[in-house]
């Protein structure tokens, strides 16, 4: 709880859970982080093993996750899930950022009694972009950006919708564009949701 108590610290790995960033984009994520905080914090994970530095794109300093990171990544997918119950059933429109919500829709994935189609599927999310990966085996992979190879299929539609969405609203009744392979995407999202929250 020494390291990982400290304020900030969860939040990076967050953020670099979705794959490696520039000190500028998490930054820019963290809103409210001093420029000399995110550092420190930066130097003490570091210190730790927990990140590493990387190059996002070439010639392009930045930060990831080591293995010993990926492992407490997997951690803090479970306290999303149990933080749901705090904060009570998703309203759309409460300004969440959509790449967060699909934090919490991966970790419902994973868990889920069936298993979702394999495949690459891009979601654009207003201006935000992100694709996720179903292995034939094995937890899914969230990543910010978009897929370094062409996906299976593309959602693209707006914030408040894919609120919506998170919140099991079935995509062909909200305003989506698809493309690719229709089918498995609407076998995807039977399953990519906010998971419930007992009451």
């Amino acid at each position: 709880m020494d390291l990982l108590g400290e304020r900030w610290t969860m939040l990076i790995v967050r953020e670099l859970a979705r794959g490696p960033k520039r000190f500028g984009d998490l930054s820019d994520s963290l809103t409210g982080i001093g420029t000399t905080m995110l550092a420190a914090r930066l130097k003490r994970l570091q210190a730790a093993d927990v990140i590493e530095r990387a190059e996002p794109a070439p010639g392009v300093a930045g930060y990831r996750l080591t293995a010993r990171g990926e492992r407490l990544a997997r951690a803090l997918s479970e306290l999303m899930l149990w933080g749901l119950e705090l904060s009570g059933p998703y309203q759309p429109g409460g300004g969440s950022r959509a790449a967060l919500m699909a934090m919490n829709m991966q970790s419902a994935l994973d868990r889920a009694d069936r298993a979702a189609p394999p495949g690459t599927y891009a979601f654009d999310v207003g201006a935000e972009h992100f694709w996720l990966f179903i292995p034939t085996e094995g937890p899914s992979v969230l990543r910010d950006g978009v897929p370094p190879h062409p996906a299976d299929a593309t959602l693209t539609i707006a914030p408040e919708d894919f609120g919506a969405l998170a919140a099991g609203t079935p995509f062909t009744d909200l305003d989506a564009v698809d493309a690719g392979d229709r089918d498995r995407l609407v076998e995807l999202l039977q399953l990519f949701q906010v998971p419930s929250v007992p009451s």
